[in-house]
C-alpha cells in the first residue's frame, strides 16, 4: 500500500473514532430538553435539530470509517499476515459493514432523535437485529486480529484491537444488568472508538506491513534448499559434478585412464 494512502486512511480511522464518541454524547449535554412532548419541526441549528439531523449523519460516517479502517489494515498486511489476522480481518470487515447498514437504518427511521413512527418501527427492529449480528461477528473477529498482532514486532495495535472490543463487551453486559452510569452509551462506545484511534495511529505512523514472527527473513524453506538441499548435497557436490561421471567416471577411471589409452593395444 502506498505510504500516503496509508497515512490518509489512518487519519480517517482516527476521525471515525472521534465521530463515534461525538454521536454517543448524551443529548442533555448540548441542551436537548428532556420532555415527553415531540416537536416535529425544530428550529434550524437548535439542539433538537442537531440531535435529529447532525447526530445520525455523524454516526453513519463513523460506521463507514470503521469499515474503511479495518479494510485498510487487512489490505496493508494481507501479503505477510498469518491466518488469524487475515481471516479475523475479513470477518471484522463483514461485521462492521453490517453495523454500518444498521446505523443507516436506525438513522433513516429517526431512532436517534426518538422520533420513530409506526411505519418505521419494523425497519428499526430489523436494523437492531442486523446490528446484533454485526456485533456478534465484529467483536470476536477484532479480538482475534488483536491476538494475531500482539504476537508481532509491533504489538501496540494488537492491544488496541483486543482491548477495545473486550471493554465494550463488558460495558454491554453491565448495561444489560440494568446498571445506569448516567452518561448514556459512552461506556459502550468509547473503548470501541479508542480501538480505531489506535488503528489510525498504526496506519499513520507505520505504513509498512507487519510480518508474522519469524517472517520472510527466516523462512524455513529457503535455508533447506540453499544449504542442505540440491545445491550442496545434491547434484552439484555429491552428484554428477563431484562424485559422478566427471570425477569417478569416464575421465579418471573410465575409458580415458584405464581404458583404451593406458591398457589397450599399445
Amino acid at each position: 500500500m502506498d505510504e500516503r494512502l496509508a497515512r490518509a486512511l489512518g487519519a480517517l480511522s482516527a476521525l471515525g473514532g472521534a465521530l463515534a464518541v461525538v454521536a454517543a454524547v448524551p443529548t442533555r449535554w448540548y441542551g436537548v430538553p428532556q420532555t415527553d412532548a415531540y416537536l416535529f419541526d425544530p428550529p434550524l441549528f437548535s439542539p433538537l435539530w442537531v440531535e435529529r439531523t447532525v447526530i445520525p449523519l455523524v454516526a453513519v460516517v463513523a460506521g463507514l470509517l470503521f469499515v474503511v479502517a479495518i479494510g485498510a489494515l487487512v489490505v496493508r498486511d494481507r501479503a505477510v499476515a498469518g491466518r488469524l489476522r487475515r481471516w479475523g480481518g475479513y470477518v471484522a470487515v463483514a461485521g462492521l459493514a453490517l453495523l454500518g447498514v444498521a446505523v443507516v437504518g436506525l438513522a433513516a427511521t429517526g431512532a436517534f432523535g426518538g422520533g420513530i413512527q409506526t411505519t418505521g418501527a419494523l425497519v428499526a427492529l430489523l436494523a437492531l437485529l442486523v446490528a446484533l449480528v454485526g456485533l456478534g461477528l465484529a467483536l470476536p473477529a477484532l479480538v482475534a486480529m488483536g491476538v494475531g498482532y500482539a504476537r508481532t514486532e509491533r504489538p501496540a495495535v494488537g492491544y488496541a484491537l483486543f482491548g477495545g472490543p473486550v471493554l465494550t463487551g463488558l460495558a454491554t453486559g453491565v448495561a444489560w444488568m440494568g446498571v445506569s452510569t448516567g452518561i448514556g452509551s459512552l461506556p459502550l462506545v468509547v473503548p470501541f472508538a479508542a480501538t480505531f484511534v489506535g488503528v489510525g495511529y498504526e496506519l499513520w505512523s507505520r505504513p509498512a506491513p507487519v510480518p508474522e514472527p519469524g517472517g520472510h527473513d527466516s523462512d524455513p524453506e529457503e535455508p533447506a534448499t540453499a544449504d542442505g538441499g540440491a545445491a550442496d548435497g545434491g547434484t552439484s557436490d555429491g552428484g554428477t559434478s563431484d562424485g559422478g561421471t566427471s570425477d569417478a567416471g569416464t575421465s579418471d577411471g573410465g575409458a580415458a585412464d584405464g581404458g583404451t589409452s593406458d591398457g589397450g593395444p599399445e
